[in-house]
């Protein structure tokens, strides 16, 4: 991270503030915001210890900092872009000789400008996107060999609130109420539920305990319960009622459903020296080939390629965010497998994957442009 964010700040310096008509006291004072906008990770880091986690600070300086960020990440994509156009500019011009060079720079100085303010404006309306509370997405799946009874079964699909100092409350309450008034036979979370330990963020974890379906609440962990305190997040779930599926399954309706559970591979990380429990596929669906259908939680989709393997009919994931902004999907699905948000059939195989964009937003990036975060409602049809 440390590495990008210098790279963000020494394009910005010498693509957009050195060549811009200014002083160079102005662009010197102008270079050193830049780079500390860029570095907000790693200046999070050494005033707390944490580089993912927001500092202890008023929610206004999180916001505000993290808005900063939010212009600098969309406009260091935008200078590539202008980059791009000023080369082929200039190879168009050194065949026609149409303009000189001291109005190709002026010109494109003037873009910059621009594209400067479209980064503000594209930052404002993303952070305001995702900071909202989620809207309800209704998602129909078909399963060919679903039993009758099955058939228009729902599955209300919660992952990724990322709550920390930077949420309210009230959100919280929003999505549990808007969640519990789809009337779902199962509510399932995801993981990645928080950033942070249970006991700061007790009084804005504490909605989630209100959570009800008719068959029951089940979750999963994601990356981020295990780097916030996996055994305090277990007692907590089961404290709030939710039934953990740690690689394992458990049975529903007469049988006729295994819904499986996997961790999260963040366990393999070093830091957790192998105490804590990594993903196991072959171990949480043993037994479950008797079931007539297979549902597997997963935080992160990437594992759907194992899950065709084991028959699994349908896949239920989050981590991706979407992408959070649209155009970025393609590459947030590089690193997962392929997959970055919506409906997918696995080649050759029955397995179908749902990837949710998420229900909330991790603060250290909270924006969303075209990739809006959701409560899904899965109905399975005949």
């Amino acid at each position: 991270m440390l590495i990008f964010s210098i790279i963000f700040a020494i394009l910005i310096i010498v693509r957009a503030i050195i060549p811009a008509p200014m002083t160079l006291k102005s662009k010197i004072i102008l270079s050193a915001i830049a780079c500390l906008i860029s570095l907000k990770f790693f200046i999070s880091y050494l005033i707390t210890g944490r580089m993912f986690y927001e500092p202890a600070i008023p929610k206004f300086f999180i916001i505000f900092g993290t808005w900063l960020f939010g212009i600098v990440f969309i406009f260091f994509f935008l200078i590539i872009f202008k980059d791009l156009c000023f080369l082929l500019v200039l190879l168009i011009n050194s065949m026609t000789k149409k303009y000189q060079s001291i109005q190709l720079k002026s010109f494109f100085n003037i873009f910059t400008l621009v594209l400067l303010g479209l980064s503000i404006i594209a930052a404002t309306f993303g952070l305001i996107s995702g900071l909202a509370v989620p809207n309800v997405k209704e998602q129909n799946i078909t399963i060919k060999k679903l039993p009758s009874s099955l058939n228009n079964f729902t599955i209300a699909v919660i992952t990724d609130l990322h709550i920390d100092r930077l949420t309210d409350k009230s959100k919280i309450e929003k999505i549990v109420e808007k969640t519990n008034n789809l009337h779902p036979n199962i509510i399932v979370i995801l993981g990645d539920v928080a950033d942070g330990s249970t006991t700061e963020l007790a009084e804005l974890l504490a909605p989630l305990q209100n959570l009800k379906a008719k068959n029951g609440v089940y979750g999963v962990v994601g990356n981020h319960e295990y780097y916030s305190g996996y055994e305090d997040y277990q007692k907590l779930f089961k404290q709030f009622g939710v039934k953990m599926l740690n690689n394992k399954f458990i049975p529903l309706m007469n049988n006729q459903i295994a819904l499986i559970g996997i961790t999260d591979r963040a366990a393999l990380q070093s830091r957790f020296k192998s105490k804590l429990p990594a993903p196991n596929l072959r171990k949480a669906a043993k037994g479950s080939e008797l079931y007539p259908i297979k549902i597997l939680l997963a935080h992160r989709p990437a594992i759907a390629s194992k899950a065709k393997k084991f028959n699994i009919d349908l896949q239920l994931s989050g981590h991706t965010h979407g992408g959070s902004i649209i155009l970025f999907d393609s590459i947030v699905a590089m690193s997962n497998g392929g997959f970055s948000s919506g409906l997918y059939k696995l080649d050759n195989s029955k397995t179908q994957l749902y990837v949710s964009n998420g229900s909330g937003i991790w603060s250290g990036f909270p924006f969303r442009i075209g990739r809006a975060s959701e409560i899904t409602l899965i109905r399975l049809k005949r």
